[in-house]
């Protein structure tokens, strides 16, 4: 396992790794700041199968994700970039939208 960590900022994409192996995609939400764990917005389960849910993580738990952004992630982020009044990362993601929506 990797052991060099790094600190997470609000918008990394993290692999979040339990004691049984198990491997979940997301993105930090919060940090920390005193011991460096992070809350996380979950976006995959180990199986690759979309969720949403938000937990506090263990620092020791958590590894950079080099995965790049998947599509279907794109709708939550989008929402978290609304809730943090954060509009140039809204544009930047919205201009990552398929150019026919699906609806």
């Amino acid at each position: 396992m990797e052991t060099i960590r790094s600190q997470f900022e609000v918008g990394d994409w993290v692999r979040v790794v339990n004691s049984r192996g198990q491997e979940f995609i997301g993105f930090v939400l919060k940090r920390d700041p005193d011991d460096g764990d992070v809350k996380v917005q979950f976006t995959s389960d180990p199986k690759g199968k979309s969720m949403k849910s938000s937990l506090w993580v263990e620092k020791e738990l958590v590894y950079p994700c080099k995965d790049s952004i998947n599509e279907d992630d794109l709708p939550a982020l989008i929402n978290l970039a609304l809730d943090t009044k954060d509009e140039e990362w809204f544009r930047e993601l919205t201009a990552q939208l398929p150019e026919e929506l699906p609806f």
